[in-house]
């Protein structure tokens, strides 16, 4: 895992044509990490990374962004989410997740994500996306990937 330093690299897999549909709302012509940079903590990996979102008092939003063809993906995962809730104090990660990303919804239930509550549908630019918020607490990351 690489604590990414620059925007560019996520960038770039964000505005990826495979990518762009399922992580893009609606109005949005390309995905700008640059108003998020300075408050996020990003990791990559070849084809990827998490982007973390601090939210106060030990919460943190994720983001992931992969391409297809990435490898490792899960691995990097427990990486990160090992880094935020052993080194950055985090006691617990929610994932907003769209249904149109069911590859996201597993990789979140295979790092041992729980599903929480139905969310506000997710507006893409070919319609508004049921979703779905699943969280993750440090016990149960702990517990799920020793």
């Amino acid at each position: 895992m690489l604590i990414a330093t620059d925007p560019a690299y996520l960038e770039g897999v964000a505005n990826h044509p495979d990518v762009f549909p399922r992580v893009s709302m609606r109005g949005t012509q390309r995905i700008d990490m640059a108003p998020i940079w300075k408050r996020c903590v990003a990791c990559q990996f070849e084809g990827g990374g998490y982007v973390f979102l601090p939210h106060g008092e030990g919460l943190w939003e994720v983001h992931v962004l992969f391409l297809r063809h990435s490898k490792g993906v899960q691995a990097a995962g427990v990486e990160a989410i090992g880094h935020l809730f052993d080194n950055l104090g985090a006691d617990r990660i929610a994932a907003h997740l769209p249904d149109d990303v069911p590859a996201a919804r597993r990789l979140a239930l295979r790092l041992g994500f729980e599903f929480h509550s139905h969310t506000a549908p997710f507006p893409r630019h070919s319609g508004d996306v049921p979703a779905r918020l699943y969280v993750l607490t440090k016990e149960r990351f702990h517990h799920v990937n020793r």
